[in-house]
């Protein structure tokens, strides 16, 4: 059997409006570093991220294990795992390895390591139909 996948926050889960455009939702939102000093920050725990950006096309719901929002390139790193959901396509990491990097400026996602991208035809009228 088959279970549809949720990308809906948890009920525990605390709220960080990024921007107009994008929101985090996590168990928790702290301060990164690193030995520099003060780096970004970091949502952990069940991480949601929701973000209406028309670069985006249709939006995106994004789920990972870890984001860290890197102050100095300005962008979001997913660590854990991370699944995007944006219209009717679904990018799910197959590896620990693999992360996604989002620049919010401009809605680029940036996909290293391995992954597979499935396309759900449901919801799509007219897709195969004769005259």
């Amino acid at each position: 059997m088959c279970v549809a996948e949720t990308f809906e926050p948890s009920e525990s889960a605390t709220k960080f409006k990024f921007s107009d455009k994008l929101t985090i939702y996590a168990q928790k939102v702290e301060p990164a570093f690193d030995a520099t000093g003060l780096i970004g920050l970091k949502a952990t725990g069940e991480v949601l991220i929701v973000t209406t950006m028309e670069e985006l096309k249709d939006g995106a719901r994004i789920k990972c294990g870890s984001a860290t929002y890197e102050a100095g390139t300005g962008d979001i790193v997913l660590r854990g795992r991370p699944k995007v959901k944006q219209g009717a396509q679904l990018l799910t990491a197959t590896s620990d390895e693999t992360y996604v990097r989002i620049n919010p400026d401009n809605g680029k996602l940036d996909i290293k390591g391995p992954h597979t991208i499935k396309l759900s035809l449901s919801g799509l009228s007219g897709f195969g139909k004769k005259d």
